[in-house]
This record gives structure tokens, C-alpha cells and sequence, in this order.
């Protein structure tokens, strides 16, 4: 018998219909322990335990029926049913959406709010409810933690709750979470920053988007600013992560932000080229970005494209200004040379193509040969010597070459290169009197060069002068 009334109780449930579920909450069985029991087993054992909190379109279930009836046995013999299947967290979420006199009932019961509570309270947008979920949840969490939102379905990224309460567009709503958790609007991490952001634009609440602006960037110790300059850094961190949507809702209320500068004189199209898109590039250059632009050390966009490794702004600035490619930052380093530390083999091949002069040094007489061979870029190396050949030779103002710098990277297959293909001298002092083999860190560079000096590969072993301090090599040199 009780199989039967419970098979025929969950069919009626899944049809989800308002006079189906008063019905059912009105039925005696409920008040019978056995049957209880019965029902719990048999929703068990049948995987239908979310049958049970099926709801109508009034967003009501079995339970918040039983609990108009009055019936307050009916309604502990319900939640002890949710219970025993394993429901009562998933019917605290419900119910702080919808029914918030059941949700304290299960508050005071003990049942454990988690993230999804905190969510269904945002939903519900009552900061009374939602206050007395955040204390119940206390600070032992993740509140970091990031889920799909169950405000925004369309929202592609995962939310904390700060983001989740941002999209609500309630103020209030806003206001009580991040009483509770203000480290989820510091703008200190800009990715997570960036996201509270577009939640606030989306939730479509203009204020609520000024009050993340005020409080993140007060967090990054720039109190004191106005408005507009906690907009400003705001558009720059948005233009350095490729952010179109933010930027465009700050450029577009503030075309002065197109053309404003931060404490290194860096323009927002700088802050683009280390991180942005071609298309951003595009709007602040449209909006009145000046694409020559220099920071305090000289160096315009597209030198920090270049360092980047951003090859669709470096592109599209030298296809659009040309001139850019031969511009010296204050140390008189070109693009190419900020390429060659970037090791992007890509935007090198690229500047060469557009004419770039690879024979250009720095104040210190720095090729860009020199700069891959610090970095330890064999690829790069190899590129730009055989592009122009004369580098091989090259020595800095202080006397170092290409090999000087090799060995301070533990790389032995560029040390190799440098040795065997371009046959640079790792005996040749710097300026200082430093030789190769001095400044080796690692053991295999220190003891490849060692053996080079001492091989027959040399023609006359008295072309190489060894210090004092080199015992070991000058034992070899002299027992060869």
C-alpha cells in the first residue's frame, strides 16, 4: 500500500501543478511515522530525491504548501524527510530565494549555509535574510570561490558572491556583502577586479559601478584621488587586459581618459600594448590616443608591443605609423630591441620585414645580439646574426660580447653556437679584464670553454692569455 500511494505521490509531484501539491500537503498520511520513513526509503532507493522539492510556477513546493495549512507536524515530518534524502541543504537554497520563513526555520536548525545560500539570498534581494545567511556562514569559507551565477545565466564567467550581488543592481544587496567581505572589491588582483566590474555594468546599476571603482581603488593606497582619476586607473587596468567592455563604458563617459598619463607618463594605448587587443588599440587611437606618445623613459607603444610578444598591436602601429619602428627610448633601444629581450622570433622576423635596422646599439653600444645572448635566446641569436652577420663581432662600451653575456645564463647550447659557429674568443677580456670563463655560473659552460681552450681546435695556444686565478686552465694549457 505504501508503495504504491508513494509512487503515485511523486508522479503527481513531477507535474508541478499548484492544486496537485495543495492536495498532496493536505493528505493525513503525512502524519504517520511508518509512512514517513517509507517514503524516505522509497525516494532513496528510486534516485527521485529531487522529486521531493519539485516546485509550481509560484516558485511553491509540497513543504511551503503544507506550511500554509498551518499544520506545523506535517511540516517536521517534511523536513525530516528532506533530511533523511539528503535535501535540507538544497531546500535552504530554495527556500532563502522564495520562502524566507522556512529558510530561518532551517537556520535555526542548523542546516549549513554555504556559497549557493549566499547566492539564493542575493536573489532574493532581502539584506535582512541575506545578513543573517552571511553570519550563520561566519568567515570559515572560500570567499574567493567562484561558481556559476544563478542571477545572470548569460554571464560567461564564474562569480564570488560580491560579483553575484553586483548583478543584482540592488544597493543594498551590494552594500551587505562587501560589509562582510571587502577584500572581494580590491582591484589588486585586476582579473578578478575587471570581472566585479562588468558584473556591476551588467547588473545596470551606475552607481553600484562607481561605489567598486571607490572602494577597489582606494585599496590599491590611492586615496586622496577624485572621480575621475580612480576612473582613469580603472581604464588603464582595463586597457592592459584587453578588457573592451569595461574600457568602452569609462572611454565613453570620459574621453579625456583617452589621452590622460599615470605617474611613468604612460598613456592608456601603452597600457594596451602590454596586454590589450588591436581592436582596443583602434578605439583609444579613434578617441584621440596619440600613437607617439612616450612614458618617462621615452618608450612608446609599440616598443612595449614588441616586449610583449603582442604581434596584432605591433602589426597594426607600424602599419598605420611606420615611423614608430626606428623610435630610441632614453637609452636610445629601438622596438627590436625590446623584441629581442621579449624573444618573440615572430615580431623580429616581422620588424626585419618592415626594414628594421638590426645594427642599432644602445648608449652602452648594446646590440640586439647582445640582448639574446643575456636572455639566453639561442632561437633569437641564430636569427639575428644570420640577418646581419657583423654582430657576431659586436662589443658593448664596457668590452663584452655576444659570449660574455652566454655564459651567465647556464646556456651551453648557445654558448656553442657562439664558440663553434660565430668562433668568438672565450679568452677575449671585457674592458674590466674579465674573460668568458670567469664569468660562467654553471659547471658545464665553466667546463665546456675550459676543454675549447686546451683542444686542438685552436691553431696556436699562445694566443690565449689566461689570468692567474685560472690555475686549472693554465695547468692544462701548460701540460698540453
Amino acid at each position: 500500500c505504501y508503495k504504491a500511494l508513494s509512487k503515485q505521490i511523486c508522479n503527481s509531484l513531477s507535474k508541478r501543478e499548484e492544486e496537485t501539491l495543495e492536495v498532496l500537503s493536505k493528505m493525513s498520511v503525512w502524519e504517520e511515522n511508518k509512512f514517513v520513513e517509507y517514503f524516505a526509503e522509497f525516494l532513496r532507493g528510486n534516485k527521485w530525491e529531487e522529486t521531493f522539492l519539485l516546485q509550481d510556477a509560484t516558485n511553491k513546493g509540497i513543504i511551503e504548501y503544507a506550511m500554509t495549512n498551518g499544520n506545523i507536524r506535517v511540516v517536521e515530518h517534511m523536513l525530516s524527510i528532506a533530511d533523511k534524502i539528503g535535501q535540507r541543504k538544497s531546500l535552504l537554497d530554495k527556500s532563502c530565494e522564495n520562502n524566507l520563513t522556512l529558510a530561518m526555520i532551517l537556520l535555526n536548525k542548523n542546516v549549513r549555509p554555504d556559497i549557493e545560500t549566499v547566492q539564493s539570498g542575493i536573489k532574493s534581494k532581502n539584506t535582512t535574510n541575506l545578513r543573517e545567511i552571511l553570519i550563520r556562514l561566519g568567515k570559515n569559507f572560500d570567499q574567493f570561490a567562484r561558481i556559476q551565477s544563478k542571477l545572470a545565466d548569460d554571464f560567461s564567467y564564474d562569480v564570488t558572491i560580491a560579483d553575484e550581488a553586483c548583478l543584482s543592481g540592488d544597493e543594498k544587496v551590494v552594500d551587505t556583502v562587501i560589509e562582510n567581505f571587502p577584500k572581494l572589491v580590491s582591484c589588486t588582483k585586476e582579473s578578478s577586479f575587471l570581472i566585479l566590474l562588468k558584473a556591476a555594468i551588467t547588473g545596470g546599476n551606475r552607481r553600484i559601478v562607481n561605489r567598486m571603482v571607490e572602494i577597489g581603488v582606494d585599496d590599491r593606497s590611492t586615496t586622496g584621488q577624485d572621480q575621475t582619476q580612480k576612473n582613469s586607473v580603472v581604464f588603464y587596468i582595463a586597457c592592459k587586459n584587453g578588457e573592451t567592455e569595461v574600457a568602452k563604458y569609462f572611454g565613453n563617459g570620459d574621453v579625456s581618459l583617452f589621452t590622460s598619463r599615470d605617474r611613468h607618463n604612460y598613456t592608456p594605448l601603452h597600457s594596451v600594448a602590454c596586454g590589450g587587443t588591436k581592436d582596443l588599440a583602434k578605439y583609444l587611437i579613434h578617441g584621440g590616443a596619440d600613437p607617439y606618445a612616450i612614458t618617462t623613459k621615452k618608450a612608446t607603444a609599440l616598443h612595449l608591443s614588441c616586449a610583449s610578444g603582442n604581434l596584432d598591436i605591433t602589426a597594426f602601429l607600424i602599419d598605420s605609423y611606420p615611423a614608430l619602428v626606428e623610435m630610441e627610448d632614453n637609452k636610445k633601444a629601438t622596438p627590436v630591441h625590446y623584441a629581442t629581450r621579449g624573444g618573440s622570433i615572430e615580431i623580429i622576423t616581422f620588424l626585419v620585414e618592415k626594414h628594421a635596422n638590426l645594427a642599432k646599439v644602445t648608449t652602452k653600444r648594446e646590440t640586439v645580439l647582445h640582448v639574446s645572448c643575456h636572455r639566453g635566446y639561442l632561437d633569437v641569436a641564430r636569427l639575428v646574426v644570420a640577418r646581419c652577420p657583423e654582430l657576431a663581432s659586436a662589443a658593448t662600451a664596457d668590452g663584452y660580447t655576444a659570449l660574455h653575456f652566454a655564459c651567465t645564463t647556464d646556456d651551453l647550447d648557445l654558448v656553442r653556437f657562439l664558440v663553434e659557429d660565430l668562433h668568438l674568443d672565450p679568452l677575449q677580456r671585457t674592458n674590466d679584464g674579465t674573460n668568458s670563463i670567469q664569468l660562467a655560473t654553471g659547471y658545464g659552460v665553466r667546463e665546456y670553454l675550459e676543454r675549447i681552450c686546451v683542444s686542438q681546435s685552436f691553431a696556436s695556444i699562445g694566443r690565449f692569455q689566461c689570468d692567474s686565478d685560472d690555475d686549472n686552465v693554465s695547468e692544462e694549457i701548460e701540460r698540453h
